[in-house]
């Protein structure tokens, strides 16, 4: 092998795909996997007399013969510490990170066989759904199979990525839903992309609803019932019953893509030479009808119409504002599916021969089941080439907690859902406990509203002897390359580094010296700017810079952990919709936005200030006694009712995340409530400008230094 190959993978639950870009055709290449298929089955047979390992088509031929032996759709159980499949026969169990390693291992050497190059690096997709100890697993999978991570991309970018009518236009901005009905996920993702640049605007989904569950309910409701009335009672627990079971999954599979075809009125499932003891072998035919598949699965598309809604809820956005839906997943071929989308947005027909975007938002004009490998194909192509290379602002599926020890254990926020990934930085000062380690445990998601649903992982310091007390801090930070977060750790007076790791435990550890816990003061402050002419040809919106500039390069170096964020808006009713550039901790790189932040027409006319609040409002805030949450309004003209509802609704939504508004503008009665009801300030708009920032930094010097303590067990 001569050369060095990178691929990306779609690691996926009922198959997978690998493919690579050629730099001699310019283009991305799918390795094939015989017969021309550019898919393989996520099949794997542990043969025990054989002593070997088959994956892919052949293991997919004996599924039903020799069940027992073969797993199948094993991601659907990535993230799960207590899965294993045992094989029958086997003197071991393998976990879902070892079996999925098999299947990784045959991409990887089907791909160095066909490019001729070994391939040591991969970008590996995987589910917007998946939370961090999902995406660990996936990682360990793929160190298993020798290759290393260069990234683990969500497979809603990666179907951006790939997405060939998008990258026809690189210097247009779209707005784009990713509607992946997978084998066994459903993401529904909001994004915004522009040339190399992909940001996540939203998530949302449902971590069990796939393709899988579509041949479950098919074979469950459509063709068991036949066999019952047959004699085949599947529901006994015997090695006849369960090869028979796999049969009719293999069934409703091949129908569910016979009913792909939206020509095809009807298809009819045939289950020959079925046994069963004390039975003769018997074949049994059965119908099935678009209008039986439709409404079998019509659950499963509303709770997908249902995820639609919520994801565009949660990026503050309607239809009307997206510029497209791309569909992923093979499921997406049926003809219910499409329907359903396209009825959520307003499409009343769709004709496969019309291939204009701007005739339709809905397109599936792409191969749903080869989108993400080539995303991650191009995406694996770009590292090291920085005039190439992707850049991708993610963001957290779930809220992230700290497990505090103490008499009575309880969660601390760390990052709240929806925050940028890289913006998920948090300090932690710690007194240094009698011992030689630390030991803190994170959580994510919620279980029935109490936080610390799922266990991800202990970040420990040390072993390091140091005096009872010593003021240490522990950083903790997020990466979109990387699954667990990172973790360090210092002297706070010296700096001296201290050892630090984020460890995956079989459950939760116990602290046996607690540390006395001080999180660091935080301020999160949003900046809402009106950018529409008036303000432009007044100098107002100069002098704001001019102020905010100043004020942003005098915050102190301390233990105040201060994010900040921009939101430009005009008149949404003249079609000017809110630009909104998300928390950073980088003051350098916020600077940067602050000149950059785009400039409306209009004058100084009745403006969306207030859907402005209601878009910051809606923003990833730190939640946490320890943190302010603080809006500055900066407008020169009152505002026109919102979208979203009274303004009433607006006030309360603002006071119940304890956001205080300051607004900088025309004294009016809107402005007054706002105010008013988050326990903010209202100042004129020039003279008030230089009070406004002095007040900011007054508060910055009173919180800098200042921590809260938390429950602490070494006193």
């Amino acid at each position: 092998m001569s050369v060095s190959v990178r691929v990306g993978i779609d690691l996926g639950t009922s198959t997978s795909e690998v493919a690579y870009y050629d730099t001699v055709s310019n283009r991305v290449t799918f390795v094939p996997f015989g017969e021309g298929r550019f898919v393989v089955p996520s099949a794997v047979l542990f043969d025990q007399a054989q002593g070997r390992v088959v994956v892919g088509w052949p293991a997919h031929a004996v599924r039903v013969t020799r069940f027992g032996e073969v797993a199948l759709n094993v991601k659907r159980q990535m993230g799960n510490p207590r899965y294993r499949f045992r094989p029958a026969g086997a003197p071991r169990e393998y976990t879902a990170a070892e079996v999925s390693a098999e299947i990784l291992k045959h991409l990887k050497q089907q791909a160095e066989r066909f490019a001729d190059g070994e391939v040591r690096q991969a970008v590996v997709t995987v589910p917007a759904a998946f939370g961090t100890l999902d995406r660990e697993h996936t990682e360990e999978a793929a160190r298993l199979a020798g290759l290393e991570t260069l990234m683990l991309l969500p497979e809603p970018v990666a179907a951006m990525v790939g997405y060939p009518g998008l990258r026809a236009h690189p210097d247009r901005e779209q707005v784009a839903m990713i509607y992946d009905f997978g084998g066994g996920t459903f993401d529904c993702t909001i994004m915004r992309a522009r040339g190399n640049q992909y940001q996540v605007l939203a998530k949302a989904g449902e971590r069990d609803l796939g393709g899988a569950r579509i041949d479950e309910r098919i074979a469950d409701q459509l063709i068991r019932p036949r066999l019952l009335q047959e004699g085949f009672d599947l529901a006994a627990n015997e090695p006849w019953a369960r090869q028979i079971y796999q049969q009719v999954l293999d069934a409703a599979e091949n129908a569910k893509k016979s009913l792909s075809d939206e020509q095809k009125p009807k298809t009819t499932v045939v289950l020959p030479h079925l046994e069963a003891p004390g039975k003769p072998p018997r074949t049994v035919r059965v119908e099935i009808t678009q209008a039986e598949l439709q409404e079998t699965i019509a659950h499963f598309l509303r709770a997908a119409n249902e995820q639609m809604a919520i994801a565009l809820e949660r990026a503050g956005m309607t239809r009307d504002d997206l510029d497209m839906v791309i569909l992923v997943g093979g499921s997406t071929r049926l003809p219910a599916i499409r329907k359903a989308v396209r009825e959520f947005m307003g499409e009343t027909e769709f004709d496969e021969r019309e291939r204009s975007p701007a005739r339709r938002k809905v397109l599936a004009d792409a191969d749903p089941d080869l989108l993400v490998a080539r995303g991650a194909a191009i995406v694996a192509a770009s590292f090291g080439k920085s005039e190439y290379q992707i850049e991708l602002v993610d963001i957290l599926l779930d809220t992230v907690y700290l497990r505090v020890p103490g008499a009575v254990a309880r969660y601390q926020p760390l990052f709240a859902k929806g925050t940028d990934v890289a913006a998920a930085r948090r300090d932690i000062s710690l007194g240094w406990p009698r011992g030689e380690t630390i030991a803190l445990d994170l959580y994510e998601g919620e279980t029935e509203g109490r936080p610390g649903a799922k266990y991800i992982g202990t970040a420990k310091v040390g072993p390091v002897t140091l005096p009872p007390g010593t003021p240490v801090t522990l950083s903790i930070r997020y990466r979109t390359d990387r699954a667990l977060p990172e973790v360090s750790a210092r002297v706070r007076a010296t700096g001296d580094p201290l050892r630090a790791a984020m460890v995956y435990e079989q459950s939760s550890v116990a602290v046996t010296a607690s540390p006395r816990l001080r999180l660091a003061r935080e301020l999160d402050l949003v900046f809402c700017v009106d950018t529409t002419g008036s303000m432009i040809h007044g100098g107002h919106l100069e002098r704001f810079r001019q102020h905010c500039a100043a004020f942003v390069r005098s915050l102190p170096e301390s233990e105040l952990d201060v994010r900040l964020a921009a939101i430009s808006f005009g008149d949404r009713a003249g079609g000017e919709r809110e630009h909104v550039y998300s928390f950073t901790p980088d003051h350098r790189l916020f600077l940067t936005r602050l000149g950059s932040l785009p400039e409306n027409d209009g004058g100084d006319e009745p403006e969306s200030s207030l859907d402005a609040l209601d878009t910051a409002r809606r923003l990833p805030l730190r939640e946490g006694e320890t943190t302010r949450r603080r809006v500055v309004l900066v407008t020169d003209a009152p505002p026109r009712a919102p979208e979203g509802g009274p303004l009433e609704r607006l006030v309360t939504g603002l006071a119940a995340r304890d956001i205080r508004v300051d607004v900088v503008g025309p004294f009016c009665t809107q402005y007054d409530a706002v105010v008013a009801g988050t326990g903010g300030r209202h100042y004129e708009l020039d003279d008030g400008l230089p009070r406004l920032f002095d007040d900011l930094r007054a508060q910055v010097r009173a919180d800098a230094g200042e921590g809260t303590v938390t429950d602490g067990a070494d006193h």
